[in-house]
C-alpha cells in the first residue's frame, strides 16, 4: 500500500469518527420527586421506549441518558403505586436537556373513604425491592415510625425471613434466615458497626434497641450481597441508611413528644425526638441534616429463684416429707 493511500485511509477515518461524535451529542438529564412529600425517589424506572434505553434513578431521584441522536424522544418514568409518566422531550445536537419529572400530581375524585399515611412508605420500598441487583427487603422511615415503640429491631422483625431475639420484653439482637446474630453484618451508611459489648456479652452481635431513629431514613435487610459490600454476613446484613438534606427537594422540620405508662414497675416513660435539614449554598449543593432523641422506659423483671441450704436438708423435713425453702 503507497504511502497516498495510507493518508486517505487514515483521514476518511478521522472523518468516520468526527461524524459520529457529531451524531451522539445529546443528553437528556432530571431527577424525580413524590408531589405529596417532596421527596426524591430512588429506584424509579426511566426508559425511551422503543429502544433499549432505559436506567433507574439514583438515592437523591437523579438519571441520566448520555450519547443521544439529535431529535425527539418518548421519555417513560415508571414507580409503584403511580400513574406512568410520559412525555416527550426534544434532544438538542449539542448539550443536554434537562427534565424533571413529578409524580402523584392526579387528582382523583373519589367517595369517602378512611385515610392512612401508607402508600408513600410502602411504595418507596417496593420499588427499591424490584429494580435491586440482590435479594433485600427494604423499609422506609415511614414505616418505622408506625412501630409504638419506635425500636429499630421490632421494626425488622416485620420482615420475611428475619426472627428477634427479646429483651425486657423488646426486641434487641436479630437473626436472618435463623443465622445467630453473632453471623450477621450491620453497617451505617455502609460502614460496618462494631458492638460496644452489651451486659458482658463479647462477640459480634449488634444490638439494634440501641440505636435512635431520629436519624434514620432507611432499613434494608440484605440477604445476597454485590462485589461492593464486604462478604462478612453469614446470614445477611442490615444496612441503616442515615437521612440526608438531599432527600427532598426542601428543607423540613418535624418533631414528635410521646408518652407511656408500664403497668409492671407502675412508672411513667416519654420520648421526645426533632429532626431538622436545609440546603444552602449558591445552587443548593450543600446540605445538613441533624436529629436528636431521648427517651426513658422503666422497666421491671419478675422471676422466681428455688434454691435450698444443703447443710440443713436432712434436719428442715417435716412429718410430711416436705422441708422448709426461700423463694424470691
Amino acid at each position: 500500500m503507497s504511502t497516498r493511500s495510507i493518508s486517505r485511509l487514515f483521514a476518511l477515518t478521522l472523518l468516520a469518527l468526527a461524524t459520529g461524535l457529531s451524531s451522539y451529542a445529546g443528553d437528556i438529564v432530571g431527577r424525580i420527586k413524590d408531589a405529596n412529600t417532596d421527596r426524591y425517589l430512588p429506584g424509579v424506572d426511566v426508559k425511551i421506549p422503543g429502544t433499549n434505553r432505559n436506567t433507574t434513578t439514583d438515592r437523591e431521584g437523579r438519571y441520566r441518558f448520555v450519547d443521544l441522536d439529535a431529535g425527539s424522544y418518548t421519555v417513560q418514568a415508571e414507580y409503584m403505586g403511580y400513574d406512568r409518566d410520559t412525555k416527550t422531550i426534544s434532544v438538542p445536537e449539542i448539550g443536554s436537556v434537562t427534565h424533571n419529572i413529578t409524580v402523584g400530581e392526579e387528582v382523583v375524585e373519589l367517595e369517602a373513604f378512611e385515610v392512612e399515611g401508607y402508600r408513600e412508605g410502602r411504595s418507596l420500598a417496593l420499588q427499591q425491592k424490584k429494580s435491586a441487583d440482590n435479594i433485600r427487603d427494604i423499609l422506609s422511615a415511614d414505616s418505622v415510625g408506625q412501630i409504638p415503640d419506635r425500636n429499630v429491631a421490632d421494626a425488622l422483625v416485620r420482615l420475611p425471613g428475619v426472627a428477634v431475639q427479646m429483651s425486657n420484653g423488646e426486641g434487641r439482637f436479630i437473626s436472618i434466615r435463623g443465622i445467630a446474630p453473632d453471623l450477621n453484618n450491620v453497617t451505617v451508611n455502609g460502614a460496618t458497626v462494631a458492638n460496644p459489648g452489651v451486659d458482658g456479652r463479647a462477640g459480634r452481635a449488634m444490638p439494634l434497641d440501641v440505636i435512635g431513629s431520629a436519624q434514620i431514613s432507611q432499613l434494608e435487610v440484605i440477604k445476597t450481597v454485590t462485589p461492593d459490600m464486604d462478604a462478612q454476613g453469614l446470614g445477611g446484613t442490615i444496612e441503616i441508611k442515615t437521612a440526608s438534606a438531599f432527600d427532598r427537594e426542601k428543607g423540613w422540620l418535624v418533631g414528635s413528644l410521646e408518652g407511656a405508662y408500664n403497668e409492671q414497675p407502675e412508672d411513667y416513660g416519654y420520648r421526645a425526638e426533632i429532626q431538622w435539614a436545609e440546603r444552602f449554598g449558591a445552587d443548593r449543593k450543600w446540605g445538613i441534616a441533624i436529629g436528636a432523641s431521648y427517651e426513658f422506659r422503666p422497666y421491671q423483671n419478675d422471676a422466681v429463684d428455688m434454691r435450698w441450704d444443703k447443710d440443713d436438708f436432712l434436719t428442715d423435713y417435716d412429718n410430711d416429707g416436705i422441708f422448709e425453702g426461700e423463694v424470691e
